[in-house]
């Protein structure tokens, strides 16, 4: 998918869910926003557990849902960058302060 097709999905969606919650909660919770009718979500990387999330999500509900990491200042900056937000942000919101 192209950065303008994610930005339009997101866009689109009208709202976006930031979770931070166990890999099995936040698959229960991204179900909940796809039957609700919100196809994008954030996993906060201030879970160590955020890339098992990611990849159940992702394994589970595939292109239903469009599920990315959300960096943190606490977190180590993830190996996916975020399409919600530009590199520059990512890197900036990535370093330790």
């Amino acid at each position: 998918m192209k950065k303008f097709d994610l930005t339009k999905r997101i866009l689109d969606s009208g709202a976006l869910a930031v979770v931070r919650a166990t890999p099995e909660r936040v698959l229960e919770i991204a179900k909940g926003i796809v039957d609700g009718g919100i196809p994008v979500m954030e996993v906060s990387y201030t879970n160590a557990d955020a890339p098992k999330a990611i990849d159940l999500v992702h394994d589970t509900l595939g292109d239903r849902i469009l599920v990315a990491p959300a960096p943190s200042t606490t977190a180590p900056p993830p190996r996916t960058p975020s399409p919600m937000a530009p590199g520059s942000c990512i890197r900036r919101c990535s370093t330790p302060r």
